[in-house]
């Protein structure tokens, strides 16, 4: 048979894992993110939590597709969670989160990117 199973690290092990998230291949930062979305999902861990995990994966300085489209998922999660208090800060936030790599890419398709960093 087959199984899919989700990782809850404890505090401390959660804090180093996101400390060394830059020294992660895409694939395992977005199984990081992955099961941090999952766990928060399933009501085992807290919107804030998961906001902090697509945080960090942001000040690495992500730019695999994959990575943002879960990112983009985690982040919908978060806002459906925010109370309509809370709506305009996570806005704010989600500002700031994408500026660096909105820069990083620019307003115009260079003819040299692939089609995963196109589709950013």
């Amino acid at each position: 048979g087959h199984a899919f199973y989700r990782v809850s690290y404890g505090p401390e092990l959660q804090s180093a894992l996101l400390d060394g998230l830059g020294d992660l291949a895409p694939l395992e930062r977005y199984a990081v993110l992955d099961d941090a979305y999952g766990l928060t999902l399933r009501g085992d861990r807290r919107a804030g939590d998961l906001a902090a995990t697509v945080q960090r994966i942001a000040d690495v300085g992500e730019t695999d597709l994959s990575v943002w489209q879960l990112a983009a998922s985690s982040i919908e999660a978060i806002d459906r969670a925010a109370s309509e208090d809370e709506r305009p800060a996570v806005s704010a936030w989600v500002r700031r989160l994408l500026a660096p790599l909105a820069a990083e890419l620019g307003d115009e398709v260079d003819p040299t990117d692939d089609d995963r960093t196109r589709a950013l």
